[in-house]
């Protein structure tokens, strides 16, 4: 029995032609600029964020820069979690001679890509984007064609507040959203329905952001629609192994084996990049945490205490003070709701940054929370 291992060989073309074909490409980035350890896993350090201090020239020797903070970090490890294998037999007929069985690996890997891994693949990328995303938004209405054009600028808002670049982002929406946007007055305004589009899906742009028209079927329940900025989210494709074994026992003909290597990260600092609208009735996403007294306000340290609640009955929050992602963060606390968020012993501008999380449920947006001191 011959067998012909063609991982190599149709690996560039693999890739090439999942990019051409998929969705969600468009908005991702193809590698990581960290090595992996070993061959699946690698490990992101982000250092956190510090307040400014005012500078005071009179002060001692040694304090004049104001009091150290603690630096936290957040630590991401980032492994490819998804091994999908695909197998099955050529015909006798093309199986007997071997540049038919190459011609025919070439064509089948094609159809196989286009058919099955690439719809997959964006089903699995549509679904780490809705339970990774740092924003989230459950609207107050059901959408249609009043208030859906609205309803995009709302999420781009949240974006623009979390300092999002708007030049990467990307708009995905289902055929029914997209038809929203086609109806709605505000749209005819904000969008540009006649831009020619060479990827995949992408039927014109809205407040600067190509759209892209994704089928139903591929979408996380309970999301309308999302805004990606590219830059948040590393997904590696790898065709790890495909072989052609010619003629194996019990066979007359050849036997097709392929492995492939996928994921999609979103970047603990970058978690904002990623923004969705939640549909009104939704009951599959913990709802966001929400702060008491509300962001913007002044604290006094040692009297304000700060509370946070999810209407998610049996909801857990976790939440940091040094401006690291809660989720990842090696600060992160879990919230007491009798002791609520002490503030004795802080001075400055306070920065609480929460989410909320239910065993069953798609975890909640991060909710940041930003308090001068009185």
């Amino acid at each position: 029995m011959a067998t012909l291992n063609f991982a190599t060989k149709f690996s560039s073309k693999l890739i090439e032609r999942f990019t051409h074909q998929s969705y969600t490409d468009i908005a991702t980035v193809s590698s990581l600029d960290s090595d992996f350890v070993g061959a699946r896993t690698v490990k992101v350090y982000t250092s956190g964020l510090v307040r400014l201090n005012d500078y005071d020239a009179e002060a001692a020797v040694g304090s004049r820069y104001g009091i150290p903070d603690n630096l936290g970090n957040t630590v991401q490890e980032l492994t490819m979690r998804d091994a999908k294998s695909f197998t099955y037999a050529l015909d006798e007929l093309y199986g007997a001679d071997m540049p038919q069985v190459l011609y025919r690996a070439n064509r089948t890997l094609k159809e196989q890509v286009d058919n099955v891994i690439t719809p997959y693949v964006d089903r699995y990328r549509l679904g780490q984007w809705a339970a990774e995303a740092g924003i989230k938004i459950k609207e107050s209405a059901a959408l249609d064609k009043t208030n859906t054009a609205q309803a995009v600028l709302t999420l781009g808002e949240h974006m623009d507040n979390a300092l999002v670049n708007r030049s990467a982002r990307r708009l995905f929406v289902k055929p029914s959203i997209y038809k929203w946007l086609k109806l709605d007055p505000d749209f005819i305004k904000k969008g540009d329905m006649s831009q020619q589009m060479l990827q995949r899906g992408v039927l014109g742009e809205i407040d600067g952001m190509p759209v892209v028209v994704v089928p139903a079927s591929y979408w996380p329940v309970g999301v309308n629609f999302m805004i990606v900025d590219k830059t948040t989210s590393p997904a590696p494709v790898k065709l790890k192994d495909y072989k052609v074994h010619n003629k194996p026992q019990g066979m007359a003909g050849a036997l097709v084996e392929g492995l492939i290597y996928h994921d999609l990260f979103v970047l603990a600092t970058r978690r904002a990049g990623v923004a969705l609208s939640i549909d009104s009735a939704d009951t599959t996403f913990v709802a966001n945490p929400v702060p008491n007294p509300a962001g913007g306000t002044a604290y006094t340290p040692g009297t304000t205490t700060i509370a946070l609640t999810s209407a998610t009955s049996g909801a857990t929050i976790m939440y940091t003070l040094d401006q690291t992602d809660p989720k990842t963060s090696q600060t992160a606390q879990v919230y007491n709701s009798t002791n609520k968020i002490p503030t004795t012993g802080l001075t400055g501008d306070l920065v609480v940054m929460s989410y909320a999380l239910k065993a069953g449920m798609t975890d909640s947006g991060i909710v940041t929370a930003v308090y001068t001191q009185a």
